[in-house]
């Protein structure tokens, strides 16, 4: 977690250590009947950027533009 937060370029902040018992208490304490123990984040999509792919390479480039951010990417 530490690499992943010092890293500009992921533009992505998760929890330090330090946060891990706070943060798993207070999904559990949100979800029905504390089924979310031991989760510590969610995350809701992500487009991870990516060069423009060749015809060759995907077949169908179109697929991977995402008109919202007007580039292209892969959802996860």
């Amino acid at each position: 977690m530490d690499v992943i937060n010092s890293c500009d370029a992921l533009d992505v902040t998760l929890p330090r250590r330090d946060q891990l018992t706070f943060l798993q208490s207070d999904f559990k304490n949100i979800s029905f009947f504390g089924v979310m123990d031991g989760c510590v984040g969610a995350l809701d999509g992500y487009l991870m950027w990516i060069t423009t792919p060749l015809h060759t390479e995907c077949g169908s480039v179109g697929a991977y533009f995402s008109g919202h951010y007007c580039t292209y990417g892969v959802n996860i």
